[in-house]
């Protein structure tokens, strides 16, 4: 394991620099924790959420169907119901504003679609992080889930006997008395935020980190020594990877360890667990970039640049530093073709789930795919044109 003892000894004197990305990692994690601390309280309180609710699925008379009522009605015991127009600029200002925190736009059709087991999708707007964002998305999600679980189950029921088996079962509530401290959704919002900034430490930390070291080992002179070793270069391609991948792993157990150290209670929940396994997948992902990177770029200097320019460029894009409601659509459209995108946007669905189910973690698992694909595509390209590389070499 020559070549993988020779990666850590160049590694060594990174060390340095792979400290101050460690440092100013935890420095933004405590100075976020002081500036938006989780409620200490013992018990989940409910928030009064300002919505405004727009319907376009209505019957010949002008009125809702009466599953979308249902669904404004269930809404209205929990928040205040704000009347705009549905004009864009008008909402995203009543949103910047706080004058509403939510808009819920129910679609033509939605509720023929959603009996006849089509695709029947609300349209949401919010201001991300904001916690009554998170309790609407509670309550819709609570709403539909339980309305699935009688379609499947009551074969052709008819929409007013849903509505009120819904308005039954919503109505009873259970009051609990929780010891100690509560797995409040405030944590939750703030443990998703925790992990959109994981990316940008990890974006940083492996591509510099492991970018460098394969800049190392891809200089021509390097590559032609290499060749004249008894070592095949199956083996050495090998014992590279195994490296990189120990490397990454590393950098990203850290950075797990630091959710589980300013958010200890909620290590044991599924939308944690979710949370981890989401930023693995994005860690896989960054060394295979980074592995691109520095097979590719022999100048230090542009090697330093594209790196910043790229880490930071996915960080402003994707929603990490800037809220992914609050981009511009042609701005979202770029970000689609960013492997970040999918991980914030796989962090917030994470933080919405509510009921654990199939139907409901498809979506995730879905996103976490294209992550990993977008990984497996780099890492091709990469092997391509080492391959190319090589084949001149040897011509040469």
């Amino acid at each position: 394991m020559k070549v993988f003892k020779v990666y850590f000894l160049i590694m060594r004197k990174k060390i340095p620099t792979l400290l101050i990305f460690l440092i100013t990692y935890i420095g933004l994690l405590v100075v976020y924790n002081i500036d938006f601390p989780a409620n200490e309280g013992g018990s989940f309180e409910d928030a009064k959420i300002r919505l405004s609710f727009l319907s376009y699925d209505i019957t010949d008379e002008g009125k809702n169907t009466e599953f979308v009522e249902g669904l404004k009605n269930y809404l209205s015991e929990y928040s205040q119901i704000i009347i705009i127009d549905d004009d864009k600029e008008k909402l995203e200002d009543a949103l910047f504003s706080e004058k509403i925190h939510y808009v819920v736009r129910i679609p033509s059709d939605f509720t023929k679609n959603f009996f006849e087991g089509n695709e029947a999708k609300i349209e949401r707007m919010s201001i991300s992080n904001l916690t009554q964002a998170t309790y609407a998305d509670m309550h819709i999600n609570k709403y539909l889930n339980r309305a699935r679980l009688y379609k499947r189950h009551m074969e052709g029921i008819s929409e007013p006997l849903m509505v009120e088996k819904l308005k039954s079962d919503l109505s009873k509530n259970v009051e609990v008395e929780v010891s100690g401290k509560g797995f409040l959704l405030e944590e939750i919002t703030s443990m998703t935020n925790h992990y959109n900034l994981l990316a940008f430490y990890l974006l940083f930390i492996l591509i510099y980190g492991a970018g460098i070291n394969m800049m190392a080992f891809n200089r021509s002179k390097i590559i032609k020594r290499n060749n004249c070793s008894p070592i095949s270069i199956t083996n050495r391609n090998f014992q590279l990877l195994l490296a990189n991948l120990t490397f990454a792993v590393f950098c990203w157990i850290i950075g797990v360890l630091t959710s589980f150290i300013f958010y200890t209670e909620q290590v044991v929940s599924i939308n944690s667990l979710l949370l981890v396994i989401n930023s693995f997948v994005l860690m896989l992902t960054t060394i295979s970039i980074s592995f691109f990177i520095g097979s590719n770029i022999k100048n230090k200097e542009a090697f330093y640049a594209i790196t910043n320019v790229l880490a930071l460029g996915m960080c402003f894009l994707s929603g990490i530093f800037i809220p992914q409601d609050v981009l511009g659509p042609k701005v979202i459209e770029i970000a689609r073709f960013l492997p970040t995108y999918w991980f914030v946007k796989n962090n917030i669905e994470i933080q919405a789930l509510s009921v654990i189910s199939t139907e409901n973690l498809l979506p995730i698992i879905s996103q976490m795919l294209i992550i990993l694909c977008f990984g497996i595509g780099v890492l091709i390209i990469s092997l391509l044109i080492s391959k190319l590389k090589l084949t001149k070499l040897r011509k040469s």
